[in-house]
């Protein structure tokens, strides 16, 4: 198994894929690889294989942490996750230039240890906590939003971090921010109307399209559509256009 460095516009940082690494009692490497066979699980000591003791965070420019994380043989998520948080807070963030403190890193991954083992045991008391931190999160979100607007920091920016549209993060968090902060604009470029597809529409239902339709709302010169407005259709079957086709005649 490998680690991607992933880019903000989602492309790969080559030569920067991490991985966990197994190693001995003495810190020797063992082998790594993304097959069944050499995968550090692999190394179980049995069948006349090296027994691992830990894992190192390891990254395939050469980059390796400090030190070995235990590992857990029954939890193999909960073993990688260590080494996977430290590979990405030391060495891959800082590669791309957002790298977060370590010790907030390590209390994120213990929360979400301790968190995911009391919502097997206590399901009702996991969601409890959920509930305080999205409280504590929204706050952190409010104060970061001023600080980054504050900085110059565009909309655009604040919702990639969020994992959201610049106007979903200004619509969530613009009322947080300052009433003349007005330095970037929100607006969405909305395209040109087109004329509609009459392919396939009879030439005397065209004359209906003058009037405007009360069964659908679509104004003159659009096509019908259906009842719940999703899709159009390539024949007149409401009756006003009808009637106007007729009168027409």
């Amino acid at each position: 198994m490998s680690w991607i460095c992933e880019r903000d516009d989602g492309t790969e940082l080559v030569g920067h894929r991490g991985m966990p690494i197994a190693v001995d009692a003495a810190g020797a490497e063992l082998p790594p690889g993304d097959t069944e066979s050499t995968a550090w699980w692999r190394y179980d000591g049995r069948d006349g294989r090296p027994r691992a003791t830990g894992l190192l965070a390891g990254c395939e420019c050469g980059w390796r942490s400090k030190a070995p994380h235990p590992i857990t043989w029954d939890d193999r998520e909960a073993t990688e996750l260590r080494p996977l948080a430290v590979w990405d807070g030391l060495h891959a963030q800082p590669l791309l230039g957002r790298d977060l403190p370590l010790p907030l890193a390590d209390a994120m991954l213990t929360v979400y240890q301790q968190l995911g083992k009391v919502a097997k045991a206590r399901p009702l008391v996991a969601l409890r906590v959920v509930r305080e931190l999205e409280a504590i999160a929204g706050t952190a979100a409010h104060q970061a939003t001023v600080q980054a607007r504050s900085r110059g920091v565009t909309w655009f920016e604040i919702g990639r971090e969020l994992g959201i549209t610049r106007q979903a993060a200004h619509q969530r968090l613009g009322r947080h921010v300052l009433p003349e902060d007005t330095s970037e604009s929100l607006e969405v470029a909305v395209p040109a109307p087109t004329d509609p597809d009459l392919s396939g529409l009879p030439e005397p239902h065209r004359a209906a399209l003058t009037v405007t339709c009360p069964a659908c709302g679509s104004a003159p010169g659009e096509l019908c559509t259906s009842h719940s407005g999703t899709r159009t259709r390539k024949s007149d079957v409401h009756q006003a256009r009808t009637k106007a086709h007729q009168a027409a005649d």
